[in-house]
């Protein structure tokens, strides 16, 4: 998949030897962006892949030039220079995890998503840790949730097609990588269509056979997605509520009452919501 074949890459870039000094300017003794940018489209494969090392390794000084030749006639300068703006900004945000980890009391800007998850899932070690791996296993997608909610919206119906496609194939995806999908679904500013709704549907019931020890994971990962407002289609306020009747998920109560009080004629979305307000209680006790 696209996501560990971008993973290796970065993987690459941080252990690799770098050439950078190899290309510097002779009178600053530092690289030369623009003589960098130029063997991009070098006829010789390893002048690229040098080029394009050096120009990570460089960072954000080296992004505007090569947002700049994003437009440029010549296709593997456009592959090269996109490839390298996603690996600075992916490294750049593992840093900022990194820092994370050993902050005690992180901010609400600490890291994109960090204020919700904390209010929904709670700031306990464990439960940081797995916000950490969700952070690494989707840093792209983090990553846009703060810079460019746009292009954030527009990753996520893609990532979320490819994993739904991998899990009907029976690839396994890693549980984080399904996890940080889930919590990412929960956000109220991603509009969704109804085929992108049964993708996250597809990786709910995936992470759902997968969840790790019954406790965090299952119970606390769907509950941003569970109860979204904006979701009329009965399929998909039905599967939800299924999920998370059977992650005992009290919140499905939400989704389960607004199948009821549509006199839904769909009976059975009307099944799945009456046996989830058997199940989970009464919404009233809901902090909603």
């Amino acid at each position: 998949m696209r996501t560990a074949l971008a993973g290796s890459f970065v993987v690459a870039i941080l252990i690799g030897p770098l050439a950078a000094r190899n290309l510097a300017d002779e009178r600053s003794g530092q690289p030369d962006i623009n003589a960098l940018i130029s063997q991009l489209g070098s006829d010789v494969f390893e002048v690229r892949e040098r080029a394009e090392k050096a120009l990570i390794a460089l960072g954000k000084p080296a992004l505007e030039p090569l947002r700049q030749v994003q437009k440029s006639d010549n296709p593997e300068v456009r592959f090269r220079a996109g490839r390298a703006i996603v690996a600075i900004r992916n490294l750049a945000h593992l840093r900022r995890v990194e820092a994370f980890i050993d902050m005690e009391e992180p901010p609400d800007d600490a890291l994109p998503g960090w204020a919700r998850f904390r209010q929904q899932v709670g700031s306990r070690p464990r439960a940081k840790l797995m916000f950490v791996e969700w952070q690494r296993a989707e840093t792209e997608l983090f990553y846009l949730l703060e810079s460019d909610p746009k292009q954030f919206a527009e990753a996520f119906v893609e990532r979320a097609a490819e994993m739904s496609k991998a899990h009907k194939l029976k690839q396994k995806i890693p549980t984080d990588q399904n996890g940080a999908l889930l919590f990412l679904a929960g956000e109220r500013a991603l509009q969704m269509d109804d085929e992108t709704q049964e993708h996250v549907v597809d990786i709910a019931y995936a992470f759902r056979h997968r969840y790790l020890d019954g406790t965090i994971y299952e119970r606390n990962v769907p509950i941003g997605w569970i109860i979204r407002d904006d979701i009329t289609s009965l399929d998909i306020l039905a599967a939800r509520t299924r999920i998370a009747r059977l992650s005992l998920c009290r919140e499905g109560l939400i989704p389960a009452r607004k199948i009821v009080a549509s006199l839904a004629e769909n009976d059975s979305a009307f099944t799945d919501a009456m046996d989830a307000i058997r199940s989970l209680g009464d919404q009233d006790e809901l902090p909603v």
